[in-house]
């Protein structure tokens, strides 16, 4: 088989060309192109891939009486060692069949060589709060003047991880050497690669079932460039195993018990464990996640109440502590998303969805609003209008029209494969501002709102001329039956651990419109990492149709982890949802479905025939749960 991809799905090609001062330097086209993947052949035993690379761009860049030339293929997907040169990377993720061993081989390769370049070096990482865009310049002169060639090995596979259903390894191509003696370059402009499989991993063991779940199918379908061969296939009924687990304390029981009614209604087999002496500790909550994911194919967690870690920072004792993430010399963060990674204490693939709802000691009226409003979100949406097909794309200034707006215009011109949203290009540096945003929501609203710039713990940092836009102006929002899900890219919006008060992204939970769910940052997150995880979040919905929010974030931190390496682990760490982590945002007019079934449920039968019907007509993957009052009945299927 040939299957042809054109690498990253950074689809604007054009834009990028736009917004910057870059020329083309053609290998094989004089017209630029993006490099080109071709699966050749895909089995158990081994994968076969032709990369091809038809030309670069290359800019002029100027430091400290230096001139560099910058190359690039994709933007910002390079090579990472801060000070040594920047080369462009080719990065895939590969499926690995079974518990088996992965290695790559060379099987052809034609290059070129060319001469008079003096490559610029990787600079240290940004990240989205203020005063992390600016750095001084970086140069490993020792390195530079040794006479080195760079990089060591252009061809890797990463360690292998496991993905809840599927085990998978990072393969990353370097299509340039570089010789800093004489400053030469060669490329490759055509490699042809052998991925093989064999033997038995010792380290990694994984025994994954390959009947999986179809929203899990679409994820990983999306993402491995040989799942075809993995002999997944899509299983459309599920069983009364708990699928839903709830952590908290005693006093939010019933304020949560609508949510929880609802959750097994749809057919997500809740359980609702409360702390208490031997479970009250990070440890103790991980252990018990785990063994539910062993013996229940666990999907979701909820965690209700406040973050502070083990009752510090003030915290009181119905406060549901996270861990504190920080693998060996790497940023460390308080977090949610270590107990959704099941396999090893440095594992990054989430294999469940997570979210958190917080509510201050004693305030157990903020709690019941923000049920209400995800049960409003459910049952009372505004089904009169078309409001859930707009999204806004809120831009930071800087560097307009790049940067934080250039991210934002990949979204938008991205050609989805579900769904074109209805973009409101809400932009700083274009003059959009505070009051503008505000008037669109009360007129408009969106079933997506996205800010993608800087951000402290209270503010979408000076984000336009007027400023930043903090609780001052989620108070002035009126979308109360339009709620929409809330992709907040940037940094520290969400430090619900160490800022005294609510922080920006509690203030849109707790308002009693704005959103029904927030993603953002405890502390400074990566700017590279975070325009790749801005623009997954909407390839997931619009393009391969995941909708659930919690595996709309675990399938961009996918790419994250894949493409940036350790920045991006640290960027995993950080993000939370406060949210349940099954609801998913609306994007389109809502509108009943009809359903039909037999009109008796005898019990001993296996088969009970329901239909689902939409708009448009039969409605496939619909999870469909029948049951009695007190569910002793209980089944769930997919359509």
């Amino acid at each position: 088989m040939r299957k042809l991809l054109l690498l990253a799905g950074i689809f604007t090609l054009l834009f990028v060309m736009a917004t910057a001062q870059k020329q083309w330097v053609g290998f094989t086209s004089d017209n630029p192109q993006l490099p080109q993947v071709i699966l050749e052949e895909q089995n158990q035993s081994r994968v076969i891939i032709e990369i091809s690379v038809q030309g670069m761009y290359v800019s002029t860049i100027t430091e400290e009486g230096q001139t560099f030339q910058r190359i690039e293929l994709i933007e910002n997907l390079t090579t990472k060692d801060v000070g040594k040169p920047e080369l462009p990377m080719i990065s895939e993720l590969i499926g690995i069949p079974g518990n088996q061993l992965v290695s790559v081989n060379v099987l052809e390769k034609e290059t070129i060589k060319l001469d008079n370049y003096k490559v610029y070096p990787f600079q240290t990482p940004t990240t989205d709060n203020p005063g992390g865009h600016s750095h001084e310049f970086v140069i490993d002169q020792k390195f530079y003047n040794a006479g080195n060639s760079y990089p060591a090995n252009q061809v890797t596979m990463d360690k292998p991880g496991i993905w809840r259903d599927v085990k998978i390894a990072g393969l990353h191509v370097i299509p340039f050497e570089y010789n800093t003696a004489n400053n030469e370059l060669e490329v490759i402009i055509s490699i042809k690669l052998e991925i093989e499989f064999s033997g038995i991993d010792p380290e990694i063991t994984f025994n994954g079932s390959k009947h999986v779940a179809p929203k899990f199918y679409k994820m990983y379908d999306a993402s491995i460039l040989n799942f075809e061969s993995l002999g997944c296939t899509m299983n459309f009924k599920s069983n009364d195993d708990i699928k839903y687990l709830i952590i908290t304390n005693t006093e939010a029981i019933s304020t949560i018990q609508p949510l929880v009614d609802w959750k097994n209604q749809q057919g997500m087999r809740v359980e609702v464990k409360t702390m208490e002496t031997g479970f009250n500790t990070p440890q103790n909550f991980k252990d018990y996640i785990s063994g539910l994911y062993e013996s229940d194919n666990l999907e979701y967690i909820l965690m209700v109440g406040d973050a502070y870690p083990d009752g510090g920072n003030s915290g009181g004792p119905n406060d549901v502590p996270m861990y504190w993430w920080q693998p060996s010399g790497e940023d460390g963060s308080y977090s949610d998303s270590w107990y959704s990674c099941m396999d090893g204490p440095d594992d990054h693939y989430a294999d469940i969805a997570i979210g958190r709802l917080v509510y201050d000691e004693g305030e157990l009226d903020e709690l019941e609003l923000q049920i209400q409003k995800t049960m409003d979100h459910y049952f009372n949406p505004d089904d009169q209008t078309n409001w859930a097909e707009n999204s806004i794309l809120i831009a930071h200034m800087e560097q307009y029209p790049g940067k934080y707006t250039q991210c934002c215009e990949e979204i938008r011109l991205f050609p989805y494969a579900l769904q074109i949203p209805i973009f409101e290009q809400a932009y700083g540096g274009a003059g959009y501002s505070n009051t503008d945003v505000v008037n669109y929501v009360n007129a408009n609203s969106c079933g997506i709102f996205n800010y993608r710039g800087h951000g402290s713990a209270t503010e979408l940092w000076q984000w336009c001329p007027q400023g930043s836009f903090t609780a001052q102006h989620v108070n002035q929002l009126t979308n109360e039956d339009q709620l929409f899900v809330f992709f907040d890219v940037c940094c520290d919006n969400m430090d619900i651990v160490a800022h005294v008060g609510d922080c920006l992204c509690e203030s849109f939970m707790k308002s009693d419109v704005a959103s029904v769910a927030v993603n953002g940052a405890i502390i400074p997150s990566y700017t590279i990492p975070n325009h790749d995880y801005d623009k997954e979040m909407y390839k997931a919905i619009f393009n391969d149709g995941i909708y659930n929010i919690g595996y709309i974030t675990n399938f961009a931190n996918v790419t994250v982890l894949n493409v940036h390496g350790d920045l991006g682990r640290s960027n995993v760490r950080t993000y939370l949802w406060l949210a349940d982590a099954s609801l998913e945002p609306w994007t389109l007019q809502p509108a009943d479905l009809t359903v039909s079934h037999d009109p008796q449920l005898f019990l001993g039968l296996s088969e009970f025939s329901v239909n689902v019907l939409g708009t448009g007509g039969a409605i496939e993957n619909a999870l469909v749960c029948v049951s009695n009052e007190d569910q002793t009945v209980y089944g769930v299927a997919y359509t």
